[in-house]
This record gives structure tokens, sequence and C-alpha cells, in this order.
């Protein structure tokens, strides 16, 4: 389950950092 670079970015300018290296952790 990867997820686009898109959707990390829009992620990252969010206030929920958490998830973002959540969803990065889960990345091959």
């Amino acid at each position: 389950m990867e997820a686009p670079l898109e959707a990390i970015e829009f992620l990252a300018r969010s206030t929920n950092r958490v998830e973002v290296l959540r969803l990065l952790a889960t990345r091959p």
C-alpha cells in the first residue's frame, strides 16, 4: 500500500504530523 507523494505533501502541510510519520513508516 504505497501512498503517492502528493498525499504525503498534503498531510505534511497539515497539523497531523503523526499520521505523516506513520504513513512513511509503512512505506517499503
